[in-house]
């Protein structure tokens, strides 16, 4: 696919879920991160939404989950490029995809930072994370009212 610029306003951010779950927490045992992503679209309002899912585990019991959403308001025009003829599949370049993942993906860590500052887990930081081990097709087909997700570790 050529490479193309899109035109974007980071519009939104929502924190779907946070949970500290105390009792599942275990010093003891070796700590486990898994995450998931999701990438899906708003037709009304010509969004992109970035869902990111993270789960910090000892022996398979989460103890601290979150859940952000990134919302990425696209230019008209740039939306109307990405559309199939019969508008109901986008094909959004790869690189944009990422490029959302690491800005939704550096709020998360803030988020968390907020949330767990006060609390026995402020040492509990959102690592650096390689998108490009889950994000792996060029472009990234996203069909309207469907969620693309895709789940690492």
């Amino acid at each position: 696919m050529a490479k193309k610029n899109i035109k974007f306003n980071f519009s939104g951010l929502q924190t779907n879920q946070f949970a500290i779950i105390k009792e599942a927490y275990d010093e003891e045992a070796p700590i486990k991160i898994k995450y998931g992503v999701g990438v899906d679209a708003e037709k009304e309002t010509k969004s992109l939404l970035f869902r990111f899912r993270c789960e910090f585990t000892v022996n398979d019991n989460p103890f601290l989950i979150i859940a952000v959403t990134g919302e990425f308001k696209i230019s008209p025009e740039d939306w109307k490029k990405s559309l199939n003829e019969d508008e109901e599949v986008l094909e959004i370049p790869k690189g944009f995809v990422l490029h959302m993942g690491v800005l939704t993906v550096g709020a998360a860590r803030g988020i968390l930072h907020a949330k767990v500052e006060r609390t026995p887990f402020f040492n509990f930081v959102l690592p650096t994370l390689n998108l490009t081990e889950v994000i792996k097709e060029d472009p990234v087909i996203i069909e309207m009212n469907s969620d693309k997700q895709v789940n690492h570790g």
